[in-house]
């Protein structure tokens, strides 16, 4: 059984964005350290945005219309996303999210694609 307290931290807004499928990230972190209260687990380290640029500098910052248009023409002409990642500075997923709203891939797109390069 849930603990109530714990619902009742979420704001209305945050349950609205639940009920709708919409989940933000920090509203994910919330929920593994509830899914790790809930197991009586410990609570998961809290990864701070300056650790996770030591490995993606760009992580989080938003694209601009140049970023896209180079990310476009270079996966076009064949590159691998996890060099795609590399270049761009950023996370494999977060590549994988700019290809697809980008319109470039679709959800099924392959995580280990075969690509020449």
């Amino acid at each position: 059984m849930i603990n109530k307290k714990i619902i009742l931290e979420f704001t209305p807004e945050e349950v609205k964005l639940l009920a709708y499928g919409a989940i933000p990230n920090d509203l994910k972190a919330r929920f593994k350290e509830i899914a790790y209260y809930l197991d009586g687990r410990e609570k998961i380290k809290k990864i701070t945005l300056e650790e996770i640029k030591k490995s993606n500098p760009k992580a989080y910052d938003s694209w601009t219309d140049e970023e896209d248009k180079k990310l476009k023409s270079v996966f076009l002409r064949g590159c691998r996303i996890k060099d795609l990642a590399n270049q761009f500075q950023r996370s494999t997923g977060a590549i994988r999210c700019r290809l697809f709203r980008l319109g470039l891939i679709d959800e099924d797109y392959p995580e280990l694609e075969n690509r020449n390069n």
